[in-house]
């Protein structure tokens, strides 16, 4: 995310980084949704410095010049092809810094993330390595809902489970395990109505979520879609 917290700035996620290729998804705020339907970039590497070409979600096109500097950080340039709502003529180009997505930047004035340590746990996944399932509920002010994130040891968010988290439940449980014998770890996501975790008035929720290729995970539905597609 860019630093400032500016939320008219755009974000990125670097899903690939090979010696010579990039790319990952590039969105217009600045606590992507890791979903490819937010836009993506993709490009060329050369030692640190890269050149892309973005789509956002709106089919709106640019460039984007990516420098890794280290230490976490990294120097972009976005310059958008045409005006848009996010980018007028006079700021059609933007070079800014960018850091890591954490999980203190989940909370901005008047809400908060309340991580469920009890059901935080360490998992190696396919195309992610060892990572940090985090678990924990998002609170408004008037109403509440869980999220599921992946993060490492220092809170830096790698990915946001896109899952249906209905308002009014909390997790009860969360399981890693292939469940569709393609040879990579799904997950399962169990909830419950706050006050009625047995189920006794209202319905226990299980909810899978498949891994593709891409080490994004999918709904069924989805899944299933991806998959015949792959299949032309």
């Amino acid at each position: 995310m860019r630093e400032g917290g500016n939320y008219e700035k755009v974000s990125f996620v670097i899903q690939k980084i090979g010696n010579r290729e990039i790319e990952g998804i590039f969105s217009v705020r600045n606590n992507p949704d890791f979903d490819r339907r937010e836009g993506m970039f993709s490009g060329h590497r050369n030692g640190n410095m890269a050149e892309c070409f973005f789509v956002d979600a709106d089919g709106n096109t640019g460039n984007l010049k990516i420098v890794l500097m280290g230490d976490e950080r990294i120097e972009a340039e976005v310059e958008y092809a045409n005006d848009t709502v996010y980018f007028k003529k006079e700021q059609m180009s933007d070079v800014s810094i960018y850091r890591p997505y954490r999980i203190a930047d989940i909370e901005v004035e008047g809400t908060e993330f309340r991580i469920n340590e009890q059901l935080q746990f360490p998992v190696e996944l396919d195309n992610w390595g060892e990572i940090l399932v985090t678990p924990g509920l998002f609170d408004t002010g008037d109403r509440t809902y869980p999220i599921v994130f992946f993060t490492d040891n220092a809170q830096n968010v790698l990915y946001k489970l896109l899952f249906f988290s209905q308002v009014g439940t909390e997790i009860q449980d969360i399981a890693v395990k292939d469940m569709n014998n393609d040879g990579r770890k799904d997950i399962e996501i169990t909830t419950y109505f706050t006050g009625d975790q047995k189920g006794e008035n209202y319905p226990i929720i299980i909810r899978d979520y498949f891994q593709w290729k891409d080490g994004l995970f999918y709904e069924e539905e989805d899944f299933e879609i991806l998959e015949q597609s792959s299949r032309g």
